[in-house]
């Protein structure tokens, strides 16, 4: 069983696969965010550990690049196709477990920001 899993994290598509589902697994989050907390309001998920807050940012991380949607996309898009290029490219990094399993949480998330910056004009 070990050997098969460690086939598919070394495989050069797994980073594709592990960023589909962080694809969905953000947009429902989003979507779930969207419909059940209201703006600018805590909800404590575990209380003292891990609590929500919907906000809309229209920049980067902690709000840097703001009304940069524009640019924000084709950084989006300049950056997963590097990901993804690197990694069919150069058995190197999909052969290396972590690189596989970091890159494809980054291109995942890059992705859930990029659909919500195409479709929103910011991200929740």
């Amino acid at each position: 069983m070990e050997k098969k899993i460690h086939q598919i994290i070394s495989s050069k598509y797994f980073i594709f696969v592990l960023a589909f589902f962080v694809v969905c697994f953000d947009q429902i989050t989003k979507c779930i965010a969207q419909i059940k907390i209201p703006f600018d309001v805590s909800f404590n998920f575990l209380p003292n550990l891990i609590s929500f807050c919907k906000v809309y940012n229209t920049g980067a991380a902690f709000g840097i690049f703001r009304e940069g949607t524009i640019f924000l996309i084709i950084f989006s898009i300049i950056i997963s196709i590097g990901i993804s290029f690197s990694f069919l490219k150069k058995e190197k990094y999909y052969n290396n477990k972590f690189l596989s399993l970091t890159w494809g949480l980054i291109l995942g998330g890059t992705l859930g920001n990029f659909i919500d910056r195409v479709t929103l004009g910011y991200v929740i």
